[in-house]
């Protein structure tokens, strides 16, 4: 019953602050495109900053 609860409430949480983010990115008129492009950008520089450039 409690991780049921638990998890109820990170659930909650979560859509919150998903909320809060969609809202926050079509204030500032970004597309999902944009964020997609992005977010490929930084997974990149991640991969780069932790492994360097052998792939």
């Amino acid at each position: 019953m409690r991780e049921r609860q638990d998890r109820e409430r990170r659930l909650k949480r979560f859509a919150q602050i998903n909320k809060a983010f969609s809202d926050e990115a079509k204030r500032l008129c970004i597309s999902e495109e944009d964020m997609m492009a992005e977010l490929e950008k930084t997974k990149e520089r991640v991969f780069q900053e932790q492994y360097g450039d052998d792939r």
